[in-house]
Formats: C-alpha cells, structure tokens, sequence
C-alpha cells in the first residue's frame, strides 16, 4: 500500500526492494579492469556456485540487442529479491541480488562473485 506524505507517495521499504518498480527494471553493466559486474535497478548482482551447475569463474560475454543486454526475469526463490538469466555467448547464466548470495551451503567450495571476468 501507498502512504502520502507532503504530496509524495511513499511506498514501505520492503516492498519496494521485493517488488522494483517498471522504471528501474533495467540491467546495468559495469566494467572496470577487464571485468565486468550488473545492477539491476538498486540490486547489485552476483553469480553463486550454490545456486548454479556452471563454473562461475568462466569468463562472461553478455549477448546484446539494441545496445542492452539481453536477459529475462525469473520469479525469486527463497530470500531472494531478484533473479535473471543473462544471455552470454556461451548460453545462459543466473544472477541474483547479492544479498541473497552464498546462504546455500556451508561448504569452503561455496563461491559468489560479483566482478566476472570478461
């Protein structure tokens, strides 16, 4: 729900992040020093070896369409607030908020990683 105060609306904080609005439904990449790392909205995003058959330290080549890369929504899972598949050269890849990340297994081989080499 909505609460109006000084002429703005105001939306709780939890659901705001659960649920982003159209507007900051956008993909970002960001790259620095031959790596590359993606926002979507205010989430910043990360790959997770407990969440993900593929190695995730293979390198990331991101297929694009009018100038953006292409990708699609899932439905979160578990204490998830986003969850995507990101087309790459080498098929799909999953990314998640970062939050979310590395709660799967207690285990040393568990990995997350935000910055994937390019």
């Amino acid at each position: 729900s909505c609460i109006a105060a000084a002429g703005l609306a105001v939306y709780p904080l939890i659901e705001a992040l659960r649920h982003p609005r159209a507007d900051e439904q956008t993909l970002s990449e960001h790259r620095l020093n031959g790596k590359i790392a993606f926002t979507f909205g205010p989430f910043v995003l990360a790959r997770d070896s407990g969440k993900e058959i593929a190695d995730i330290s293979s390198p990331v080549k991101p297929l694009y369409k009018n100038g953006s890369p292409v990708f699609k929504v899932l439905t979160p899972v578990g204490n998830e607030a986003v969850r995507l598949m990101l087309a790459t050269d080498d098929g799909e890849i999953l990314l998640t908020d970062y939050a979310s990340c590395g709660k799967q297994s207690y285990s040393p081989d568990s990995v997350i990683t935000v910055w994937m080499d390019t």
